[in-house]
């Protein structure tokens, strides 16, 4: 199971367990913006992480953010929100 790690503070959020944040939130944490001629936005919980061309830049720029993990379950609707196209779609239609 994914997890974050216990300390979001840097996203400006108190701190909280992983499991009671996930738990009371109505969006996914992790939001893949459509695709852009620059790859698609990353953010996770509204801050802008920066642009991915493929699924392994989103799990780079999450690690680097902090998401603890050693797998990622793209299709966890509970963690990932993929708006205009899910992790296998780059390109601008």
């Amino acid at each position: 199971m994914d997890t974050f790690r216990d300390a979001p503070t840097a996203f400006g959020m108190r701190e909280h367990r992983a499991g009671r944040m996930l738990e009371g939130m109505k969006r996914a944490p992790v939001i893949v913006h459509p695709p852009s001629s620059g790859g698609r936005r990353v953010t996770l919980y509204g801050q802008d992480l920066g642009r991915a061309l493929r699924p392994g830049d989103v799990a780079a720029i999450l690690r680097r953010a902090g998401f603890c993990t050693t797998t990622f379950v793209w299709d966890d609707t509970g963690v990932f929100e993929w708006r205009d196209g899910g992790p296998d779609v780059w390109l601008m239609p």
